[in-house]
């Protein structure tokens, strides 16, 4: 009974709470995110069943802050020297990257982003289903304003096609 308990409650985490009628959470339950010192140790421990409230903290504060550029810039260079032990155990950090809004950050963010993704879904196979998932989602969720009388305007079209790389590349990489 307590494996399942436990289980649902990891699970949980990554549910939004607090949403505002457009779905978002809402902007007053938002904290500011404060980058761990060392993400890997937190991961090792994680592994290891030492300290798992330090992994919990940190997916719960991507989920629900609001990541400057140049904090989410630094996660993922410290995230991706950490690619090999990302395997099922940390799919909640894995998911919570995948979930985070990326598609309207600084180039330089995007593209670290990319490449992140691409080399997690590459070493780990498993992450395919909930990136591919949510890629689709991103690449489908267009409101009225994003198109014009000929197509999609520049920002999203810009959009797109930042989704569009990743997608290539996985199709290219992992044989689904």
């Amino acid at each position: 009974m307590s494996v399942i308990t436990s289980r649902s409650s990891l699970l949980s985490i990554l549910k939004i709470r607090n949403q505002n009628q457009e779905g978002r959470p809402s902007l007053q339950n938002r904290v500011r995110f404060q980058l761990p010192c060392n993400v890997r140790q937190i991961f090792i421990n994680k592994k290891n069943q030492v300290n798992t409230k330090d992994y919990e903290h940190l997916v719960c504060t991507i989920r629900d802050s609001e990541i400057s550029d140049t904090d989410l810039k630094r996660l993922l260079e410290e995230a991706s020297n950490c690619v090999g032990i990302l395997d099922f155990e940390l799919r909640l950090f894995v998911q919570a990257l995948v979930i985070l809004g990326w598609t309207h950050r600084s180039p330089d963010v995007i593209k670290d982003y990319q490449s992140f993704i691409i080399n997690v879904v590459s070493a780990h196979p498993l992450h395919a289903k909930d990136v591919i998932n949510q890629l689709v989602k991103l690449f489908i969720s267009c409101e009225e304003s994003d198109w014009t009388e000929i197509g999609p305007s520049d920002a999203f079209r810009e959009h797109l096609v930042n989704i569009h790389v990743i997608l290539r590349s996985i199709v290219k990489v992992v044989p689904l």
